[in-house]
């Protein structure tokens, strides 16, 4: 591949991508690259169908251990918890570093004392998750979270139980996502995607990585998103549900004029990132132009981040929902002008979002906004 404006040429290889597979406890149970296999199932010379090219998978006991004769490939680097292995000093899977403690999971223990044990005197100071691994995860060798918490707590209380997640209750870096599109369209058109997605969204953010069903609300505007209402997300593969329990986001946004929409979502406990993302699209009357924004500004929660990792799929994901809103108003992709513009902050509780010092910026001007079936 050259790059036109320099002349340099990228050499670009398939199967040399990994994508880490994960349950709701941020375990990573297989890694896939980024090559698909095709299959000849009656010899005739044409692929009838692909598979995945599987590099590793494998199954844990509760703690943690791999279990024999369920391993398959070579490791990848995380494992457990979706925690980096360290396989130098005990063998493959056997030690991992939680940052605070070094975790055995063949013991389900840790190897040092919890510096806050003094806070949970319930426990022993060398407990793993508070000795409940199905449904929960250490976050850093200090204190279990739950990952199916805000499911559970729905479930038993309502949606609106759940707590909206603010930056300060992630983890890590801040990160801004700005994805735009801008094209030529018409007032009708406009009107017909505003509605749309302020009555049904999901028919727009659905995607190959995830779904969105909007949760019945008895206070809610009929037939129109607004303030309050709860949105569930399954995280899924090809439309496939890889998770056991969604994740939820609450609409805290939602205005409209003629030419105008703007809805904001907050994430809530459960969720794998602390923070906002928000959609909105102008229509200019004078040059007959749309301009849609997805707009996120988040931190990590818990470890089903490392599912893929989140981020990236994230990334992938929103591209391919601004695909949604441009086939929507059938434009072709040519005739649109998309950007995608990411900013890394370090966490700073003194600013707002939590956004210090930036220490990183990528910007690009075309949006690979579609899951393409390629040539074998």
């Amino acid at each position: 591949m050259i790059n036109p404006p320099t002349g340099e040429i990228t050499i670009f290889e398939r199967g040399k991508k990994f994508f880490e597979l994960s349950n709701h406890l941020g375990n990573v149970l297989a890694t896939v690259s980024d090559k698909k296999i095709g299959v000849d199932a009656n010899t005739d010379g044409t692929v009838d169908y692909y598979t995945a090219d599987v590099i590793s998978a494998q199954d844990y006991y509760p703690f943690g251990q791999l279990q024999p004769g369920r391993q398959y490939g070579t490791k990848g680097r995380y494992g457990f918890n979706g925690k980096e292995n360290d396989n130098e000093v005990k063998g493959m899977g056997n030690q991992q570093d939680y940052g605070m403690r070094i975790y055995d999971p063949r013991l389900g223990r840790f190897l040092s004392v919890d510096p806050i044990a003094k806070d949970y005197p319930e426990l022993t100071p060398y407990q793993f998750a508070s000795n409940t691994p199905i449904q929960a995860i250490d976050l850093d060798g200090l204190e279990a979270k739950t990952a199916i918490e805000g499911f559970a707590k729905a479930m038993k209380y309502g949606y609106n139980s759940l707590v909206i997640q603010m930056v300060d209750a992630g983890h890590g870096d801040v990160q801004t996502q700005i994805y735009s599109l801008k094209a030529h369209t018409n007032s009708a058109d406009f009107t017909k995607l505003k509605t749309q997605f302020l009555s049904e969204p999901d028919k727009l953010t659905d995607n190959f990585f995830a779904e969105y069903e909007q949760i019945p609300r008895a206070q809610a505007t009929e037939g129109k998103l607004s303030n309050g209402d709860e949105i569930a997300i399954w995280p899924s593969s090809g439309f496939v549900h890889f998770t056991v329990v969604p994740v939820f986001v609450r609409a805290v946004q939602a205005d409209e004029t003629t030419n105008s929409f703007n809805v904001a979502f907050a994430t809530l406990e459960g969720h794998p990132e602390a923070g906002y993302v928000s959609f909105s699209g102008t229509f200019n009357e004078k040059d007959k132009t749309v301009e849609i924004k997805i707009i996120t500004e988040t931190r990590e929660v818990w470890q089903i981040s490392r599912l893929g990792p989140s981020r990236g799929m994230q990334q992938r994901q929103w591209a391919i929902v601004i695909g949604n809103f441009r086939k929507f108003l059938n434009i072709e992709k040519k005739d649109a002008e998309h950007k995608i513009h990411i900013e890394t902050y370090k966490y700073d509780k003194d600013k707002p979002m939590g956004k210090g010092e930036r220490t990183s910026e990528y910007e690009k001007n075309d949006i690979d906004d579609e899951i393409k079936e390629e040539k074998k």
